[in-house]
């Protein structure tokens, strides 16, 4: 029975330890995704709030355009050209099984570091559809992929059909 009482300890150190980190105002919450849809534009985004000053990961469109423009910061310095921290690069991005590369745009992130890759892609792509479906997305760029949780699959597919023309 004694193997136990470290174990319980050390189990009830990093649980007061966790509470408090989540309770210290001055640690931004945990990322999490947030749906908005205000003046013509639709996104989601996965971050922190903005006043936190995070690098965050976004889907996002002019409703009804049939483009939807993906952002995903990477930990990645963009090679400079002659317009300066600026290149172009490829996205991968990934729904389940279904996966496509895009070209995409990279920019150095002067606030964070690394680099913001854009890809834009139209909103009748398969793999947003399987996003708007199931709330599961990856963005990958520079052989680094994004960490998010599923999005909520009601603001996915929100997102996908406000992007799409109408018909």
């Amino acid at each position: 029975m004694k193997p136990i009482l470290p174990v319980l300890i050390f189990a009830a150190v990093v649980w007061s330890g966790a509470t408090r980190a989540a309770d210290d105002p001055d640690q931004p919450p945990p990322p999490a995704w947030s749906y908005s849809h205000e003046d013509g534009e639709s996104m989601l985004l996965f971050g922190v709030p903005a006043e936190w000053e995070g690098s965050p990961n976004y889907i996002r469109c002019t409703d009804g355009s049939g483009r939807v423009e993906a952002e995903f910061w990477a930990d990645h310095q963009v090679t400079p050209n002659r317009e300066g921290g600026e290149g172009t690069t490829e996205m991968i991005i990934r729904s389940g099984a279904i996966e496509k590369a895009f070209g995409a745009h990279a920019q150095d992130e002067e606030m964070n570091g690394g680099a913001e890759v854009t890809a834009t892609l139209s909103a009748d792509e398969p793999v947003l559809a399987e996003f708007a479906r199931t709330g599961v997305i990856k963005l990958t760029a520079y052989g680094q992929s994004s960490d998010m949780p599923a999005a909520r699959p009601a603001d996915a597919a929100k997102l996908v059909q406000a992007c799409r023309k109408a018909r």
